[in-house]
């Protein structure tokens, strides 16, 4: 699988940051918030907006974290204890637990498909394999569909594993992945059929590849 373009760092930065508040809307409305993009903008603002669901904002505020952290630690490691410090941002005071594996069965909506209990060797060793692969777009579609499948937290799964494909992308130049919001349907439907069955996740993954990575060039913001 090939980069869909070869952007500098600067560039791909400054894309990010474009885009950052798309992309939080986005993860909100397929975690199921019911928030206006202008909203999402308004509270990442910090400007007051009228009757905000509390639960929204504070997921909003996270998120806006979550993007932070990966900005200043471009070049870091992505690493089991870098998912952990990222998810305990972005799911604060917003699910079971936060920054440390889930230890036990989670449901998920709209599908039977239950992941298994996550164990910490288990994690560190796929995240690892994955980091080996080719290319860098490769690596980050392939962790992507590996933390959205196997939901290793309590909570904020779906975000995290956009944030972290995102820095993986941003290192190499790559674009960023986010889900315009007229895909938003679409693009559920295909991760629900990519939850059902292994056997769907190739077509996924050229889904997102295809319909899910803005490679604009900006020159500034």
């Amino acid at each position: 699988m090939k980069n869909k373009v070869e952007l500098l760092l600067r560039e791909n930065v400054m894309l990010f940051q474009k885009k950052r508040v798309d992309l939080i809307h986005s993860c909100l409305g397929m975690e199921g918030f019911e928030i206006s993009n202008e909203s999402v903008k308004a509270i990442y603002d910090k400007t007051i907006v009228p009757m905000a669901d509390i639960t929204a904002a504070n997921a909003v505020l996270n998120l806006k974290e979550g993007c932070r952290e990966i900005i200043q630690n471009l070049r870091g490691e992505v690493s089991l204890e870098f998912l952990k410090t990222l998810n305990k941002e972005i799911a604060r005071d917003d699910s079971f637990d936060w920054g440390v594996l889930r230890n036990s069965r989670l449901f998920l909506q709209g599908t039977d498909y239950v992941p298994e209990i996550p164990q910490e060797s288990d994690v560190e060793l796929k995240i690892g394999e994955i980091l080996k692969l080719e290319s860098d777009t490769e690596k980050a579609l392939n962790l992507f569909c590996y933390l959205l499948k196997s939901n290793i937290f309590w909570g904020r799964n779906l975000s995290l594993s956009f944030i972290v494909a995102n820095k993986i992308m941003i290192e190499a130049g790559c674009g960023i992945i986010f889900v315009e919001e007229d895909k938003i349907d679409e693009f559920r439907s295909m991760y629900m059929a990519f939850l059902d069955s292994d056997s769907n996740k190739e077509q996924f993954i050229n889904y997102v590849y295809d319909n899910c990575i803005c490679t604009d060039r900006v020159d500034r913001l």
